[in-house]
């Protein structure tokens, strides 16, 4: 039985990790579909991911729920991945969209003990990865905005990129890049990493 975490840990998921260099970000929220072995990858190989819920992107275009976002490894050693995406499957055409990955979730197995109300941890119900967004809101065409990150302690101004820990993956960082690439790095502290189909990822559209 699946498990989505939410509350007070979606908020460290959608704020701790996400920057904002003019005030508003908007986000897709999208679905790893293939395993990646960062002992195996190598720079350029291809990467995708399911777009879990429907987006409207400033310039009008839509990008609609299970449209494939298509992007690539920028460095790999047997630790760490550097990814990032720059193309949505859009009716069969290939539509340039640059994306920067800002946050990340591995949905796991139910605890066996039920938890206490109110905890971060708290099963929502038996989905499955991809088949409720993270907010746990039914899948729209909308536009998803943050004026300032959930879970920011500040009163206003942008919060700036920083390292953060993925849920579900213990001993597993993000690094968030604000480079021209946009490849965020995924950084195992102990152990071989690899990233695992089902990979819930946040990812800000880079304007």
């Amino acid at each position: 039985m699946r498990t989505w975490l939410l509350g007070g840990v979606v908020a460290a998921l959608c704020g701790l990790q996400v920057a904002s260099a003019q005030g508003s970000k908007l986000f897709i929220q999208a679905e790893l579909l293939k395993s990646v072995k960062a002992k195996k990858a190598k720079v350029g190989d291809v990467v995708k991911a399911r777009v879990v819920q429907a987006v409207t992107l400033p310039d009008g275009t839509t990008i609609a729920q299970d449209t494939t976002l298509v992007g690539e490894v920028r460095a790999a050693d047997e630790k760490s991945l550097a990814i990032s995406f720059d193309q949505a499957q859009i009716k069969g055409k290939t539509t340039p969209v640059k994306l920067s990955i800002r946050s990340a979730m591995m949905p796991g197995e139910a605890p066996a003990a039920a938890t206490r109300p109110g905890d971060a941890t708290s099963s929502l119900d038996a989905a499955t990865p991809g088949n409720r967004p993270i907010h746990g809101a039914a899948p729209s065409t909308k536009k998803v905005t943050e004026t300032e990150p959930p879970g920011s302690a500040s009163s206003g101004g942008a919060v700036a990129a920083q390292t953060g820990s993925i849920i579900g993956m213990p001993g597993v960082t993000l690094e968030v890049d604000e480079g021209p690439q946009h490849a965020s790095k995924f950084l195992s502290a102990d152990k071989e990493l690899q990233l695992k189909s089902g990979l819930q990822l946040m990812l800000a559209v880079v304007e």
